[in-house]
């Protein structure tokens, strides 16, 4: 959804579904509900308050900032989403990590003959200052994890939408309890497919997965680098 200011003093909103969603729609039975919606402010530079100070700088951004138009990727909207925070004095956002065998990686290594082979990964909220605990407002109880569906899956794991562009996302839990920071902790297996030479030589043997908090917005990425045996 984007909002059109079109020079007035009213407030239009475009509102379209996007390719997803016309296809839960199309199937006409029933099934199809939207019950939440998400806002985001990918069009915002927040370094005008920094320039003009919050007073000045918020009305510079309400007056001169375009708005986006409403786009229908659902891989593209959205990509920086507004999050409610009831703590008034909070400093630090929290970020997730990958964590392979206790260090901060950004990569994961699978091989493939024909046959597939799995990896553990691992992922934590934190926030950049050891001694500051996660927000509880943004302790992320799940996570939706993105990646290419002909390359890669989750065993044991069902995704919950595939895109056009061969796209799946999974809906997934956060894993045990909260760490020292406060924060969750992901764990899950990713596999690889069987995968013919044509498939192999599509992507050169690299792929990327996309990790999301659904409650505090932090998205990391990690590439796959799968080698053909």
């Amino acid at each position: 959804m984007g909002f059109l200011d079109h020079s007035t003093n009213n407030v239009q909103a475009d509102a379209v579904l996007t390719d997803l969603g016309r296809e839960f729609l199309s199937r006409n039975d029933g099934s199809f509900s939207a019950f939440k919606f998400a806002v985001g402010d990918a069009e915002v530079s927040y370094d005008i308050i920094q320039k003009y100070g919050r007073t000045i700088g918020k009305e510079k951004i309400e007056k001169n900032t375009p708005i986006f138009q409403a786009i229908t990727d659902r891989a593209q909207a959205q990509k920086s989403k507004l999050v409610y925070i009831s703590n008034p004095n909070l400093v630090y956002m929290p970020t997730i990590y990958l964590n392979l065998a206790g260090s901060t990686a950004t990569s994961v290594a699978l091989t493939t003959a024909g046959s597939v082979t799995t990896s553990t990964v691992k992922v934590e909220q934190r926030t950049s200052a050891a001694s500051i605990q996660v927000d509880p407002d943004l302790v992320d109880e799940t996570f939706d994890v993105v990646m290419r569906d002909d390359y890669l899956f989750i065993p044991s794991s069902s995704p919950v939408s595939k895109d056009s562009d061969n796209r799946s996302t999974y809906s997934l839990q956060r894993t045990g309890p909260l760490n020292s920071y406060g924060g969750s902790v992901l764990q899950f297996n990713l596999q690889t497919k069987s995968l013919s030479d044509e498939q192999f030589n599509l992507f050169d043997g690299r792929a990327i997965v996309e990790i999301v908090g659904t409650k505090s917005g932090a998205v990391t990425q990690f590439e796959v680098t799968i080698t053909k045996t």
